[in-house]
Parts: structure tokens; C-alpha cells; sequence
């Protein structure tokens, strides 16, 4: 059972929500099989009326039931086929209910229902209230829409969904492809669509939803897996059906031709994958399976990634060895890749695989309200010459108003496409910044992203692509004009986090404590720990309420000291045998408490902005950072531009809001990159009026912005 809910995304609690689920797919399972062999004996008149005797249990119910299922097996076993569910025997007590129920579905003429009717029936047996409790998350129509509308041009496109769910992304696939064609049948149309899944369930919904389409055609055979997509290999053919569910019907003498798949280069890879953490991952997932995933990437793309890439950048990375070349791959992820670490990986891979052609996140709404989880839609087309690559422009786009209000909502399926279609051409179109009450575009050469990703060792680090989407298209026009004036903040300074001490409450002494201990002054410093300390942008060690110990000297040069009395009550409290001070094999009380940075920032930014001057060589805590310029002379004009409004609104771009209530996360490294004016480029009498501004500025009390 824990396998199954792996298999699923769930994890096993124990709790009865847990058997709530596992009824509730049992049921819909069972519901779905026995209406669906039914509605196929009106083309397959061998298969015989379901039957089963009068004082029959539970167990043996249940294997009456499948031996019928298996004569349907050959073009349905991603329905029909016995999975860990079909293992469960039925209660004793529901057998003479569900014997009602196949006796009066076996007493309705389906022959008298259009089929298009019994479509709709399918589609709507499972109601939408149920399906968050069935643990599917359905894809919205209109993002759906939008996604294939991007990437599904042609009739003849072939299109694989390889975390298929329910079926969505296939389903509309079909309808787009039948707008583009109206004459092409439904069996040529199956044979170009392509669904996986690791779950029996969803892969189920999906065969199920696309066999519907057209009930009427004896060819009716949806391409849909029940494997994990990392175990699938592209132009192999792959087994339907999981290899413990194959072995036992080739046992069984059946033939397995026809269920095996072999999936091709396609033209459109459109998927909503799982937004599993990596953390959540190691719960979740066999143990192993995170170092087979980053060995699958290294086969498909000869690249590394970090062990915190997400489960969604995986499906990026394998699905993206299944497009042809020139044609496109459209998912809907969380957001957090624009600007996390393993960001890097992904963007990396873009750059150098494919032509990014937009990435597209809405400002008014969720896209997923019952997950907790900000998303975007990425369309990429798969490109090798780098020139092409370098050209393009990439379109980062915000929407202001509800997706729906872009294209039409109607039944009508050609007003519909012809909608999505000019809206994707509006886009596709745009290359200059332009905004209005709908949307804000911001064009950039994927060249300019490829270059500002470099550290300036050379190697690609990424940046934080989010800006491009909410940043105001003045702060672009800004950089456009005066770009020769910007560089980042690592040209000019060193950027560092503060001391880490290992163990605060020995290293951090308040009044009382150098009081009672009577520690000699020449081994304590003032101590920056928080900038809420600070009454003014310059830092006045009066205002400070914490000393650093600061000692260098071995013990030996330290007797008849008040502070060696102290260092030996550290001992006998355990300190050095705390793992951070088990690399220390002497002076295990050293800090390295060099860092008196002339310039302050917090890394932490909510009610107060700005940058502060430690012109007292002030130590500084590992919760600010330390900007010390390579050329000092030029410490306070710095500072004074890191105290601009340009300079805020720059911050709030290359930060994160991960945090309540609003509060602005900015890394050590974040700080490194943020583009700064270049004060090397500004005349002496700029300089100079820089610094008069930041000695006025530092007499005024620093605020609140609420």
C-alpha cells in the first residue's frame, strides 16, 4: 500500500483519509469498468453479459468480475487490467448491491444513446467535488488551451503528456487537432496522442476520455502508459502495463502486441508535472531514486544538476529529450525556478537546448487554487544553432486580468481556437516593451539572459529571471539607456555574510555578562547583530547592545586572564565538543572576527530599506551582509547610492517573497549580483555629492515605509 500511495504523490499517514482515498478510487474504478465494458459489447458482440452468481463472496466477486475485464484486455489494459486495487476483495456486505448495479446496466439499450451523449457521461461520472478528495489535481481549460495553443500548429502534430493526470492536456489536444482538420478520424487522431502516467487511476481517466471521443469506431485504441515516464526511453517499445501485470497475462497466453507502445520524437511535449519538493521527494520516493534521476539526465543531456532540483525540472529536463527538433515543449510549474539555486539548471539547459519563447505567470490570479503554489507556463522550442538561439527574444509576461478574459469562453469550439490563436500571435509578435489594463510584455534577447547568468570566474550561476516579469518597464527603460553606467555590486566589493560563531550565548555577551565575569576590554568588540540596533544609517557603537569575545592568543599567553577563566568555563560546559568547533583542534574560541565591512545591508528586508555605514569598524553578525569596496575611498558614495530609490526598486527585483506578510529575502549572492551604478564613472563633484547627502541623510531618523 505504501508503494501504491508513492505511486500516487500521497504519503501514507495511517490516518482514515488515507483508506478514504483508496475506497473512493476503488469505487470510481469499479464504476467506470463495468459502464465502459458495456458500452463496448455494442461493437464487440462476443463479449457476454456480465454474470455473477447468487451467494457469491466477496474474494471470489471480485475474480468473477476480472476474468470478464480480461476479455477486454487486447485494446484497453490500461482500463481493464488488475492493478493493486483490483487486489482488494470486495465487502461481503456490498456484493448483493453491486450485483444490482451490473444487472441494471447490463438492462440498458446504450444502442438508443448518441454516442457523443455516453462521452459526456464518462467525462462527468467522477464530479468535480470529488476529484481533490480522489487526490487530482485537473488542469484548468483555459491554461490548457493556451499551452497547445502554443505548441500543437499542425493536424499531423504528434503529442505526448507524460504526467497525463486525468487526461486534459490530450483530451483538448484532440479537440485543437480536429479544429485544424475537421476531416481527420478519430482512430488516425489516437495514434498521434500519447499519455503516461506512474498511477493506474489517472491513466485509467485518460484512456477512458479519449476512447469516448468517438465510441463508434471499431479502432479505438488511446496510446496511454501506466509506467513512470523515467523509465520510458524514447522509439522503444514499451509495455502498456506494468512489467508484474505483463508477466501475468503472458502467463495467461495473451497476446502482448498489442500492449506495447512505443512512443516517438514528438511535436508538441505539453504537461502539468508533479510539484513535489525535493525534500518531500525523499518521503515520497524509493530510496536511490533522486541519483537515477540525475543519472537520466546526465544520458539525455550529458549535464549535472543539484540534489535540490525539484520533481517538476526532472520532467522539464526527460521530456525535453522527446521533442523534435524546432518543435516545442509547454508545461505549467511552480514559479520558484525563476529564481531558486537550482534555477540555474534549468536555465542553463533552456538557453543552450532550446529557444525560450515565453514564460507567462498571472499577477490577479492562481492557476491551481487548490494547491498552494505559485505557478508560470514556459514554452520552449528545441533549437541547436546558437545564432537562432542568441536572436530570439524571449517574452516574459504578466497577466493583470483572469486568464479567461484573453479568449473566449463558449462551447464553440472554432470561436475558441481562433481566440487562443490570436492571442498566442500577439505574443509571439511583441518585441518591444509594451504594457496596458490587460498585460505587461517585457521582450529581452535570450543572448542578454545567456550573458548576465555569468559569474566573473566565467561560470554560469543563473540569475533571477522574476524580475522580467514584475518589475516596472521604467526600471528596463532605466538599464536600457544608461547600461554602460550599471555593473554588479561584485566588480566593486567584496560581499560576505557576517561572523558565525558556532554557539551565540558563549561568543555574544550583553553588559551583565562582561560585569560578572569582569572580561578585559581589549577582548571584546561591538557587536552588530540586528539593524534594528541602529537609529541612524550610521552605526554608532553607543547604540549597540552586544560585545564579541574576540581572542587570538593561544591559552598559554593568556594567564592571570579574566577571559581564560571564562575560556575554561566553556570547556567544562562541553563547547568545543559541539560539532562546528570539531575542525577547531586548538584555539577552538577563535573567531575570525575580521569583518568590520564599512558598508551594512540586511538580508532581511520588511519594514526598513536601506544600507548602513559601520565607519566604527563595528563587528557584524552572520544576519547582515558585508559590502567592503575594493577601492575604500569610495566606501560612503556607495553607500549613499545603495540608499537610493532606484537602488530599492533594484532590490525588490532580485529578491524572493518567500516569507509572510511581504518580508524581502536577499541571498549573500543576490546582493553580489545587483546591478549598481558605477561610482568609477562619476566625477569628483558627483562623489563628493554623494557623500555630503549620506552625512544629511544619517541625521535623520530611519522609519517605517508602513
Amino acid at each position: 500500500m505504501r508503494r501504491w500511495f508513492a505511486e500516487q504523490g500521497w504519503t501514507l499517514t495511517g490516518t482514515d483519509e488515507d483508506f478514504e482515498k483508496v475506497a473512493r478510487q476503488y469505487v470510481y474504478l469499479l464504476v467506470n469498468k463495468i459502464v465502459f465494458y458495456y458500452i463496448l459489447r455494442l461493437k464487440k458482440s462476443q463479449l457476454p453479459k456480465i454474470q455473477v452468481p447468487l451467494g457469491v463472496e466477496g474474494e471470489q466477486f471480485r475474480e468473477i468480475l476480472q476474468s470478464f475485464f480480461n476479455l477486454a484486455l487486447e485494446n484497453y489494459a490500461t482500463i481493464f487490467a488488475a492493478n493493486f486495487l483490483d487486489t482488494i476483495p470486495l465487502p461481503d456486505e456490498l456484493t448483493g448491491q453491486l450485483r444490482n448495479f451490473i444487472d441494471r446496466v447490463g438492462e440498458y439499450d446504450f444502442s438508443k444513446v448518441e454516442y457523443e451523449v455516453i462521452g459526456r457521461v464518462f467525462e462527468r461520472l467522477i464530479p468535480e467535488r470529488e476529484r481533490h478528495k480522489l487526490g487530482q489535481y485537473f488542469t484548468r481549460s483555459d491554461v490548457v488551451d493556451l499551452i497547445i495553443g502554443f505548441c500543437v500548429r499542425s493536424p499531423e502534430a504528434k503529442v505526448l503528456d507524460p504526467a497525463c493526470g486525468a487526461g486534459t492536456f490530450l483530451v483538448r489536444s484532440y479537440t485543437r487537432k480536429k479544429f485544424l482538420d475537421p476531416h481527420k478520424p478519430h482512430e488516425e487522431l489516437l495514434k498521434e496522442l500519447y499519455g503516461i502516467d506512474i498511477a493506474k487511476f489517472p491513466a485509467h481517466l485518460t484512456t477512458i476520455n479519449l476512447a469516448a471521443r468517438d465510441l463508434s469506431v471499431e479502432e479505438n485504441f488511446p496510446r496511454v502508459l501506466c509506467e513512470d515516464f523515467f523509465d520510458v526511453i524514447r522509439e522503444k517499445r514499451i509495455p502498456i502495463l506494468k512489467k508484474e501485470y505483463m508477466e501475468k497475462y503472458r502467463a495467461e497466453g495473451l497476446d502482448l502486441k498489442k500492449l506495447m507502445v512505443e512512443i516517438p520524437l514528438c511535436d508538441a511535449v505539453i504537461m502539468n508535472p508533479p510539484y513535489t519538493r525535493r525534500e518531500e521527494m525523499e518521503d515520497l520516493l524509493p530510496k536511490g531514486y533522486t541519483e537515477r534521476l540525475q543519472n537520466l539526465v546526465k544520458e539525455d543531456w550529458g549535464i549535472s544538476v543539484g540534489k535540490w532540483l525539484s520533481i517538476y525540472g526532472y520532467f522539464f529536463l526527460h521530456g525535453g529529450a522527446f521533442v523534435k527538433k524546432g518543435e516545442k515543449l509547454g508545461l505549467i510549474t511552480s514559479n520558484s525556478w525563476l529564481d531558486v539555486d537550482y534555477g540555474k539548471y534549468l536555465q542553463e539547459y533552456f538557453l543552450k537546448n532550446f529557444k525560450l519563447l515565453t514564460v507567462i505567470e498571472s499577477k490577479v490570479e492562481r492557476w491551481f487554487e487548490e494547491a498552494d503554489i505559485n505557478t508560470c507556463i514556459t514554452i520552449l522550442e528545441k533549437c541547436s544553432i546558437t545564432k537562432d538561439r542568441n536572436n530570439n527574444f524571449v517574452k516574459f509576461v504578466q497577466l493583470k486580468k483572469p486568464l479567461r478574459e484573453f479568449f473566449a469562453q463558449t462551447d464553440n469550439e472554432i470561436e475558441r481556437w481562433k481566440g487562443i490563436d490570436k492571442f498566442v500571435k500577439f505574443i509571439e509578435k511583441t518585441d518591444e516593451p509594451c504594457e496596458n489594463d490587460m498585460m505587461k510584455v517585457y521582450p529581452i534577447t535570450q543572448k542578454r539572459l545567456w550573458e548576465e547568468g555569468f559569474d566573473l570566474k566565467n561560470k554560469y550561476e543563473g540569475s533571477k529571471w522574476s524580475k522580467y516579469l514584475r518589475a516596472p518597464n521604467i526600471i528596463f527603460n532605466i538599464f536600457d539607456k544608461h547600461q554602460n553606467q550599471f555593473v554588479p555590486l561584485k566588480e566593486i566589493a567584496k560581499v560576505e555574510l557576517g561572523i558565525t560563531t558556532g554557539f551565540n550565548p558563549f561568543f555574544y555577551l550583553n553588559p551583565k555578562d562582561v560585569r560578572e565575569w569582569e572580561l578585559e576590554p581589549k577582548f571584546l568588540k561591538s557587536l552588530i547583530k540586528s539593524p534594528r540596533e541602529c537609529k541612524s544609517i550610521f552605526v554608532k557603537p553607543t547604540d549597540l547592545k552586544l560585545k564579541v569575545l574576540v581572542v587570538t592568543e593561544e591559552k598559554g599567553k593568556l594567564r592571570g586572564t579574566k577571559v581564560l577563566r571564562y575560556i575554561g568555563w566553556g570547556e567544562k560546559e562541553g563547547i568545543p565538543e559541539r560539532p562546528f568547533f570539531k575542525s577547531k583542534t586548538k584555539r577552538w574560541y577563535k573567531l575570525y572576527a575580521d569583518k568590520t565591512p564599512p558598508i551594512l545591508v540586511p538580508n532581511l528586508f520588511w519594514r526598513r530599506h536601506g544600507a548602513f555605514y559601520n565607519e566604527q569598524k563595528c563587528c557584524v553578525d552572520k544576519k547582515l551582509i558585508g559590502i567592503t569596496p575594493f577601492d575604500e575611498s569610495l566606501s560612503k558614495s556607495i553607500c549613499a547610492i545603495l540608499n537610493s530609490s532606484l537602488m530599492s526598486l533594484i532590490r525588490e527585483m532580485s529578491g524572493r517573497r518567500t516569507l509572510g506578510q511581504g518580508a524581502l529575502d536577499i541571498s549573500t549572492w543576490d546582493y553580489a549580483k545587483l546591478w549598481i551604478v558605477d561610482p568609477r564613472q562619476l566625477s569628483k563633484e558627483t562623489l563628493k555629492e554623494l557623500q555630503e547627502k549620506l552625512i544629511r541623510l544619517s541625521k535623520r531618523p530611519i522609519e517605517d515605509i508602513f
